[in-house]
């Protein structure tokens, strides 16, 4: 679901931080695809903070409907993967 209705209302700054969580949510999707897991329903949400008119932080948050517990073995290390995922 797209927040703008316009394309006016996007800023380059904007498209930075949607490339940064889209490129997060296609490295995530190759490994999940390699170990066989579906995350189906993932989304991801992006912000970004500014100081001196430069981007001093992009902050991505993961969100999915999967449960590392409803999988087999090895769900610890999923989570310290999706851990790390999250950059500011």
């Amino acid at each position: 679901m797209c927040l703008w209705r316009q394309g006016a209302d996007l800023n380059p700054i904007d498209l930075v931080a949607m490339g940064v969580g889209s490129c997060l949510m296609i490295v995530m999707a190759k490994a999940a695809e390699a170990k066989g897991l579906d995350l189906t329903g993932t989304w991801a949400d992006a912000s970004y903070d500014l100081k001196d008119y430069k981007i001093a932080s992009i902050t991505v948050k993961i969100h999915s409907p999967f449960s590392p517990r409803t999988q087999t073995a090895g769900s610890w290390r999923r989570k310290a993967i999706a851990a790390r995922c999250i950059w500011r």
